[in-house]
């Protein structure tokens, strides 16, 4: 990882990875979106893999706003 890069953490495991290896996404009221142009506006969050997209859903604790 260069220092030029962004990083985010996936909010499924925690890992700390650049924003070109993570998927965006936000949470409305009609569900989760996934946001390919990472400029959606909203609240984003970001994901490693399907797995940690499950254990998001599946968390009783989130940020606000992602319900």
């Amino acid at each position: 990882m260069t220092t030029n890069q962004q990083t985010r953490m996936c909010v499924g495991c925690h890992k700390k990875m650049t924003s070109e290896q993570l998927k965006r996404f936000i949470v409305t009221s009609e569900g989760i979106t996934f946001d390919t142009s990472k400029k959606q506006p909203g609240r984003g969050s970001y994901i490693c893999s399907d797995q940690c997209l499950d254990k998001f859903k599946n968390k009783k604790h989130r940020k606000k706003g992602e319900k």
